[in-house]
């Protein structure tokens, strides 16, 4: 356990190792870029079925940052406010912190109207809140502008493609492949979560070829609470 890596101890039987080794397939090993899964509101998420051009959006690699695990019967939206919860929260905050803390300067300083009556506060509250949703939901957005998009997932409907059959079935085998090749796995968890076949099966390889410290779990509902809990 904890292995991540195309080597496997020899006594594994050639059928495991086929399952969990690329072999001579290394180019069905894909990742997407995280700003184009977040893009426009995680409009990738509306609906399971894939295309030429969203296969064409993910790209060959050697590893994959995160493998998205998730049920395609969640809405899109409650898929792309965890996701940004999860991948965005940090740049939020610092985000946030660094533009109000002119206001906190100006207060420091005594300069009106920030240091009349507790202007200050209310001035500081009355932006950070929407500075931080606008980059905690928009952050990778901004991040492409610059040619930032972030590391790259694993996200099914992008990196396997749905085109090709035989292309597909090929990519689908090496599910487990896929699994060791990514160094975490982001489990978007629901009430369906473990009431599906493929979800438990992707848990349960990820665990079998990692340390659990490597799976983080994002329950979406409290994703969901957190987020507009910030408006209150």
């Amino acid at each position: 356990s904890g292995a991540a890596s195309d080597d496997f101890d020899p006594a594994l039987s050639s059928m495991t190792a086929d399952l969990v080794t690329f072999g001579d397939q290394q180019a069905l090993c894909r990742g997407i870029a995280l700003a184009l899964v977040l893009r426009s509101a995680g409009a990738i998420f509306q609906g399971s079925a894939g295309s030429a051009g969203i296969y064409m959006m993910s790209r060959t690699t050697e590893r994959i940052k995160a493998f998205l695990s998730h049920n395609w019967s969640v809405p899109r939206w409650k898929k792309f406010v965890a996701l940004s919860f999860h991948f965005n929260t940090d740049v939020a905050c610092c985000g946030s912190a660094l533009c109000t803390l002119p206001l906190a300067l100006l207060t420091a300083a005594g300069s009106p109207p920030f240091a009349d009556n507790g202007g200050s506060g209310f001035f500081i509250r009355l932006l950070f809140v929407p500075i931080f949703l606008i980059l905690l939901f928009f952050a990778r957005d901004l991040g492409r502008v610059f040619g930032f998009y972030g590391p790259l997932v694993f996200l099914d409907k992008a990196c396997i493609n749905q085109v090709d059959t035989s292309a597909q079935r090929a990519a689908i085998l090496k599910l487990g492949a896929f699994l060791a090749k990514s160094d975490q796995v982001i489990v978007l968890y629901t009430n369906e979560y473990l009431k599906k076949l493929w979800t438990v099966y992707e848990v349960a390889s990820f665990l079998v070829l990692h340390p659990v410290d490597r799976m983080k779990v994002v329950p979406v509902t409290h994703a969901i609470v957190f987020v507009f809990g910030t408006l209150i």
